[in-house]
Formats: C-alpha cells, sequence, structure tokens
C-alpha cells in the first residue's frame, strides 16, 4: 500500500525495455490509474509525460496490503486451492465482477463448482497455503460438509 492504494513493484532491465515503453503499456492496460512512484528524478519527467500529475516521487517505502486479496477473500472462493499468481488474478477478476473460470485448471473448476454448490459454508481461507496442502484442506472440509443436509434457509456457519 502506497498513499492508500493497492501497488505493485516492478522490476525491469531497462537494456531490454525502456522505462517509456514501460509507462506506455502500463497506460494502455490501465495499469496507472492510481499513480505512478518513481525512485529518481529523471524517471519522474517521462512518467509525468505518461500519466501527468498521477506521476510522484517515491519517498517512502509501501507497505504490505493488511488483507492482500481482499476482494477474493470476502468470497467463499477463498477456500480455492490457488497458486499465488492465480490467487492474484482471481482477486482481480472478482474485484472487476468478471468471471475467471478460465484462470483455472480443471481440477480447481471442479473444486469451485463444489463451492458454488454451497455458497454459503464457511468456508475456509486458504489464500497463500501451499497449493499441495490447500487441497488436502478443502478435500477434508468440502467432503465433511457434502456430509451435512444442505440448508434450506440462512447460513450453515456454526452448524
Amino acid at each position: 500500500m502506497l498513499d492508500g492504494r493497492e501497488v505493485v513493484t516492478v522490476r525491469y532491465d531497462p537494456a531490454r525495455l525502456p522505462f517509456e515503453r514501460l509507462l506506455a503499456t502500463a497506460v494502455d492496460r490501465d495499469c496507472a490509474t492510481a499513480g505512478v512512484w518513481v525512485a529518481d528524478d529523471g524517471r519522474l519527467a517521462a512518467a509525468r509525460d505518461a500519466v501527468g500529475e498521477r506521476a510522484r516521487e517515491l519517498t517512502t517505502a509501501a507497505r504490505p496490503d493488511a488483507e492482500p486479496k481482499y476482494r477474493l477473500l470476502h468470497t467463499p472462493f477463498r477456500a480455492l486451492p490457488l497458486t499465488a499468481l492465480q490467487a492474484t488474478r482471481v482477486n482481480a477478476r472478482i474485484a472487476g465482477g468478471r468471471d475467471f473460470d478460465d484462470l483455472l485448471s480443471p481440477r480447481q473448476r471442479a473444486l469451485a463448482a463444489r463451492i458454488r454448490a454451497r455458497p454459503d459454508a464457511d468456508w475456509p481461507n486458504l489464500i497463500g497455503v501451499d497449493l499441495e496442502e490447500a487441497v488436502r484442506r478443502f478435500d477434508a472440509f468440502a467432503t465433511g460438509l457434502e456430509a451435512r443436509p444442505k440448508a434450506t434457509g440462512g447460513t450453515e456457519a456454526g452448524r
């Protein structure tokens, strides 16, 4: 987080990708909407050319997000075993109100279908858990859940 905004640090090889091209790509893909923070004055001018007043000098380090994958965390899909990259992409799709099934393997799609069948269950948070361990925990939870009757009203939390 930086200035209350979710940010990423971009490391790149300027010999292979000029800063101006990196900026142009970020702008084209709507990745620079909140702003561009740069560590040196030489790049600040180029950033201002690309994004105007949204270009800022980096004067403090970004802090880790208190709730990484916020949108994913607040859905039952927090229980879906995902790689770190998949979790980031699924989180972005959820935030944008878009489907994310194309990001999943066939096995993960089957697990997502199990979540969709019981969206009100108290699904565990498996964000950031090693993939194999997450699959084990998911299977254990889902097996126990499927042994219980499906709720007809309310939520299944606390049952």
